[in-house]
């Protein structure tokens, strides 16, 4: 016989914040055949999403280094050069996290992840279009301040849009 298994009602799709005054509300289902709940609509569209949305969000940043060379050569900037205007985009990527955490926590985690896409698509787009240095510069330090939104939106998703949370962040990856 499997031991029994707690898992979350079925039923309910949206998770009320754990510290929040309704918290005691939730309804716990124990089976005893050991199954385990399964996926709803609501939360597949969650992992889908960010799923889809990591991937863009690192092939965004990682575009620069396949395509250094070149860029380097169409500009007629050293590999230094354009390693150091490369390095503005990890630096805004890495220090926006906390300014991203702070726009996903006072709005919230969707709002922030539409902001990702539009703003990441408006600044690859503008990096393809840059006729200068300054304007791909300037484009790049857009991508990754619109890129250091995607994490803290994306995991913030997941954390309160899914009930298996360890395997939608394997997922996730």
């Amino acid at each position: 016989m499997a031991s029994p298994t707690i898992h979350f009602d079925e039923k309910r799709e949206k998770f009320p914040d754990p510290s929040s005054r309704h918290a005691h509300k939730w309804e716990m289902r124990v089976s005893s055949t050991g199954r385990q709940a399964s996926v709803t609509k609501t939360e597949r569209k969650v992992i889908v999403a960010t799923c889809l949305s990591h991937s863009l969000c690192h092939i965004y940043v990682l575009i620069l280094p396949g395509a250094l060379l070149p860029i380097a050569q169409s500009f007629g900037l050293s590999i230094t050069e354009i390693t150091a205007i490369g390095t503005v985009c990890y630096l805004l990527f890495g220090l926006g996290s906390l300014p991203s955490g702070i726009l996903a926590t006072k709005t919230n985690a969707k709002f922030a992840l539409k902001l990702f896409f539009i703003g990441s698509s408006f600044a690859s787009l503008l990096a393809g279009f840059s006729s200068s240095v300054a304007a791909f510069t300037v484009s790049l330090a857009l991508m990754g301040l619109f890129g250091s939104l995607y994490h803290v939106s994306g995991l913030t998703l997941i954390s309160h849009g899914v009930r298996r949370k360890g395997r939608a962040l394997g997922i996730h990856g």
